[in-house]
């Protein structure tokens, strides 16, 4: 009993250390290729072949298949994709999560690395406690990379306790239902670990000390490929519209490669077993690691001529609801800081396109009859985003983030102003009369035009800078005609209150025209290799 129990401590305890070595060295990462991994997708993901080589590259780097569809989430919710796109970069984080299965096969067994795990472990530890910025970042890495080892080698010792307690033949396999059985093991290990690669560590370790044959082994590891689809699906309930496709497509291509290693296993077996004769001890674990890509491979391949067909059906399946406005503001990607960043840039380029083109309708004095409900679409939107901007977590420090998310606060404050400015719409009774007003709103409207053609997010540096000539041309209109009303006024040639509607007026102009100018400046600024001014 007690050598039970000391076994299932050993076990426990070996996990835990390999989880916790898998996020310090994915928390590590993230840190340090964060924003260049968005570089990368923004570069990579084009055609369904280019967003696979995108989406394994997340996930080797990232070591995480849950953080990098959780990524793909954000990236899909904040516009850096379509949801198109996002089927290929799922396709690919599959691809890009069995490269743990080969880490722990080819290093955890073929090399003594428990010696010098412990010296990663505090060499890390201290780069973190004494480092700032990317050594920090590298010295959580580096304890994760060795924390790993040390729980591969816990799990090895009681495994080797294990092995004496029970003998493979007591566990379902070589039949049919026995391999089923087995294939639900696998998905509860994964649901209960949270973690397919810790499940996958866990069954190569128990299958090298013997404990398993390879053929309930590669049964456990298809029940772990689809229980890793299970936290996608959790983290999209209440989530966007994007966030449920993609989580539905996590689970249906999760299934797809079951069902196929699940056909392909008696072969696999057969294959292994027939040259296990001349492999040295422990090529089993790399005939496992090998068996868990192909039959991912071989999803890949089976569904990459159809993903136009499965986009359109996981459309129709999850149609689009909710406000049209604040669709990429996505609670699921708040704990990713550039994904969120971006979703509430995307979403302000959305409202600031359709005040835009509200404005343009009041400075050409074009009816609006549904004017009240678009500005309470803005008003909400607004309200959401700045709910949205507040509750982005920032675990750690990117000054490139930081000055992303403060152009957006920057940005929502203008804005606001914006929005109350449209309000004002009694002003252009006054500008109908105004021959020189008139044509400086209508030259304004036509401004808008050119920077805000079809809801760009990057227009032309040269309509961006027009927009804000024009506004300064507007602010000096605004104080030389001030001067020239209150003289009329004082020589009695108009009344006074004739002199405030006209000044009203004439600042009613310049703020629209100061708003939108400033807004445009610090959600655009950096766009096309083009800074934008963004004095205030």
């Amino acid at each position: 009993m007690e050598g039970a129990a000391r076994v299932f401590v050993l076990l426990i305890g070996g996990i835990g250390l390999f989880l916790m070595g898998m996020i310090l060295m994915t928390d590590g990462l993230k840190a340090l290729a964060g924003e260049s991994l968005r570089r990368v997708v923004r570069r990579w993901a084009s055609g369904p072949i280019s967003c696979i080589v995108a989406g394994t590259m997340l996930t080797v780097v990232a070591q995480s298949s849950h953080a990098s569809t959780l990524a793909t989430i954000g990236f899909v919710s904040s516009g850096l994709l379509t949801f198109s796109q996002s089927l290929s970069v799922i396709i690919g984080a599959n691809l890009g999560t069995t490269s743990t299965g080969w880490l722990v096969a080819l290093l955890g067994f073929k090399l003594n690395l428990a010696a010098i795990a412990y010296v990663f472990v505090g060499i890390g530890a201290l780069m973190r406690l004494l480092g700032r910025e990317w050594v920090a970042s590298t010295g959580i890495s580096v304890a994760g990379f060795g924390l790993i080892f040390v729980g591969i080698d816990t799990m090895q010792h009681g495994m080797d306790g294990l092995a004496e307690l029970m003998d493979p033949g007591y566990l379902p396999g070589g039949t049919f239902i026995g391999s089923l059985l087995l294939v639900l093991v696998g998905f509860v290990m994964t649901v209960i670990m949270q973690s397919s690669s810790a499940a996958m560590a866990t069954t190569l370790t128990a299958l090298h000390i013997g404990t398993i044959s390879f053929d309930q082994a590669a049964a456990l590891v298809i029940g772990q490929n689809v229980g890793s689809s299970v936290t996608a699906a959790v983290a999209a309930f209440g989530a966007s519209v994007p966030a449920k496709r993609t989580a539905l497509w996590h689970i249906l291509f999760n299934v797809i490669n079951a069902a196929i290693a699940f056909a392909i296993l008696p072969f696999s077996v057969e294959y292994v077993n027939h040259l296990s004769a001349t492999w040295a001890k422990g090529n089993q674990e790399i005939a496992l690691a090998a068996f868990h890509t192909i039959f991912r491979i071989l999803g890949a391949i089976i569904v990459i001529p159809v993903l136009g067909g499965i986009a359109t059906l996981l459309t129709r399946m999850v149609p689009d609801r909710g406000p049209v406005l604040t669709r990429h503001l996505d609670a699921t990607v708040g704990s990713d800081p550039e994904s969120a960043v971006e979703a509430a840039h995307v979403t302000l380029v959305s409202v600031l396109t359709e005040q835009a083109r509200l404005g343009k309708a009041l400075l050409r004095d074009e009816p609006l009859r549904d004017f009240q409900p678009i500005i309470d679409s803005i008003d909400e939107a607004l309200s959401r985003t700045s709910e949205f901007l507040a509750g982005i977590s920032m675990p750690y420090k990117s000054e490139g983030i930081q000055k992303r998310r403060l152009g957006v606060a920057h940005s929502l404050d203008h804005q606001r102003s914006l929005a109350d400015t449209l309000r004002e719409t009694h002003h252009r009774d006054v500008i109908r009369v105004l021959p020189s007003l008139a044509e400086d709103a209508k030259e304004l409207a036509t401004v808008l035009d050119l920077v805000f053609d079809g809801g760009t997010t990057t227009p032309e540096p040269e309509s961006a800078e027009k927009l804000g000539e024009l506004s300064k041309s507007l602010a000096a209109t605004r104080r030389a005609r001030r001067e020239e009303v209150l003289a009329e006024t004082a020589a009695a040639r108009i009344t006074p209150d004739v002199a405030l509607k006209e000044l009203d007026a004439i600042r009613w102009v310049d703020r629209l025209g100061y708003h939108t100018w400033r807004s445009a400046a610090h959600l655009f600024n950096g766009n096309n290799g083009h800074v934008y001014p963004l004095e205030e």
